[in-house]
């Protein structure tokens, strides 16, 4: 019985697995209760193994997939590259941060109260300004 324990537990494929769980089946119908115990204790222990591998390789491949389906959108501005994800229009930071209009945000600009290196004039999208989406006042 124990050689049977030991090739279920380290049975690796499919087919392995397979003929050692139909081996410790076969012998649990003839099997004593506490033997009948042993074996049941071993086919749970490695169906939990297998299960906790098979979540640890739907994670690693869901990394990877969402790896590959991430796409990173950058702009270049004089040479510069800068993620989009982290810019918004004046509009757009108006509605982030609960401003209640966009001249508000214009007149931070003026003023200075907004970097200029968290500001992005486009001019090949007819001047438009882009800010670096953190807050700047409260």
């Amino acid at each position: 019985m124990k050689e049977l324990i030991d090739n279920l537990l380290v049975a690796e494929d499919a087919a392995a697995y397979e003929t050692a769980t139909k081996a410790c089946t076969d012998y649990f119908l003839t099997a004593s209760e506490p033997e009948k115990k042993v074996i049941k204790k071993a086919i749970l222990a490695k169906a939990e193994q297998d299960l906790n591998k098979s979540i640890e390789s739907r994670k690693k491949a869901e990394e990877l997939i969402a790896q590959f389906d991430k796409k990173e959108v950058v702009i270049v501005v004089d040479g510069q590259k800068y993620p989009l994800q982290d810019w918004v229009t004046i509009k757009e930071y108006c509605k982030l941060f609960n401003i209640k209009n966009t001249m508000i945000v214009s007149n931070w600009i003026s003023r200075s109260i907004i970097p200029k290196e968290n500001i992005l004039c486009i001019r090949e999208l007819n001047h438009i300004k882009l800010i670096k989406a953190v807050k700047y006042m409260n």
